[in-house]
Parts: structure tokens; sequence; C-alpha cells
């Protein structure tokens, strides 16, 4: 806005997408948010099965004053597990179940801005109903909206690119 913008509109895509709806809760100022084929799920039941071991050990090593020593996680990535040498600390930002990149708590925090969630029909958060429950958590807004459009979680670019121009000419 110092140089000359007249709207801010923070879009982010899979990760990006939590990453977006988390800057709906610390900034200010902003003029939407679109949260693009959402992913990064850390509270889900799914999530917490795979990954509770890891998340388990690395509140230890936290606890223990260990948190800034690199140890091997798991990650999970659009359902692939992998191993990765990080430190706990940044681990548990990430993956912990109640941390800051939990979409569902950061949609009830969020400023009230215009929020925009576009996802692919078959996409593994719209199939479970995990995304229109993200959606329904954020502040009402007249301009906020909730669109499936066709395809899967690699598929919102290409079939929902208009309809997110459409939505942002409309802010």
């Amino acid at each position: 806005k110092r140089r000359g913008a007249k709207k801010i509109v923070v879009l982010g895509k899979s990760l990006g997408a939590n990453m977006a709806i988390r800057a709906g809760v610390i900034f200010d100022g902003l003029s939407g948010i679109i949260a693009m084929a959402p992913g990064h799920i850390p509270g889900d039941e799914y999530f917490i099965n795979k990954l509770g071991g890891s998340v388990s050990e690395a509140k230890s090593a936290v606890s223990d004053g260990k948190g800034d020593v690199p140890i091997e996680l798991l990650d999970l990535n659009q359902g692939i597990i992998k191993k990765l040498k990080i430190k706990p600390a940044v681990y548990l930002s990430f993956n912990s179940p109640n941390g800051k990149a939990v979409m569902i708590n950061n949609a009830a925090k969020m400023k009230g801005y215009p929020f925009l969630m576009i996802i692919g029909s078959s996409d593994k958060l719209s199939e479970r109903g995990i995304a229109p429950k993200i959606y329904a958590k954020a502040p009402k807004n007249p301009k906020s909206k909730y669109i499936e459009v066709q395809g899967g979680h690699g598929d919102v670019g290409e079939n929902g690119s208009e309809k997110i121009i459409e939505w942002l000419k409309g802010l």
C-alpha cells in the first residue's frame, strides 16, 4: 500500500492456501483471502494417525531443551510419507494438531476479510467434507464464497481461474 496498491489480496494454493488463511489472522488491511485447493491439515484425524508418533517425539525433544537439534521425523505430503531431518521446534510449528498451521482454527480467527475457498470436487478435502467445514468457520462476509470446480487438487488453477478472476473483480 505504501507503493500505491489500492487492494491487497493474499492467494495461496495447497500449502500456500493454508498460509493465506493464516495471513488473514495476522495481517491488517487486506482486501481478501483466496484459499485455492487448500492442503496440510495437521488437526485432522488422518494426519494425526500418520504423524502422531513424530509429533510426540518432537514435543519430547522440545521439552528436553533440544528443540533446535535436528532429528529425523515423518512428513506427509499428498498422501506420501517421507523422513525429514528437521529441528523439532520447527516441525511442531508446522505439524502440531493444535499449532498455528491448523486451517480450521485459523479460519475462525480471520479478521472478516472477503474469503474465497476454491477446491476441486474430487480433492480429498472436498470429498471428506473438510474444506466446507474450514470455510464455514470463517467470519461471515457478504463477498465470501465457497466454490467447487471439476477435478482434483492439481486442477483448480486451470478449472477455476475464471471464477477467481470474477470473484476478484467483485471486491
